[in-house]
């Protein structure tokens, strides 16, 4: 289950470059993207299992090497909503930029999270 773990982890990285890629084309090309909006959604279905996979480790025993994983895990599962409530309060380019940030935070965030998960 570790690995299931570390290897969803790696995932997360790559669903938030990718919605970052998406949302930063967005923003440049001023075209709006319905579709960008259901691909967060789902990415952050895969951050919900991520994290629900990482509760089930701890309550295990198996804990991470560094306790601010404590911390990372449970900010990267708030990033994307909080990214969807802000931008929602905006006009179409505002909700995308917002969005950009909160994939940048994802990729960011679960960088850490993965430093401090150890091996």
């Amino acid at each position: 289950m570790v690995t299931v773990h570390q290897r969803l982890a790696e995932a997360v990285q790559l669903l938030g470059v990718v919605g970052a890629l998406w949302a930063a084309w967005c923003v440049f090309r001023h075209a709006p993207s319905p579709g960008l909006r259901v691909y967060l959604i789902l990415s952050e279905a895969v951050i919900a299992v991520q994290a629900a996979l990482g509760i089930a480790l701890a309550v295990g025993g198996h804990r991470p090497h560094d306790s601010l994983h404590f911390l990372y895990g449970p900010v990267v599962l708030l990033a994307l909503p909080a990214a969807m409530l802000v931008g929602t309060r905006s006009d179409e380019r505002g909700e995308h930029l917002a969005l950009l940030g909160g994939c940048v935070a994802v990729v960011l965030l679960s960088l850490r999270a993965i430093q401090t998960g150890g091996a």
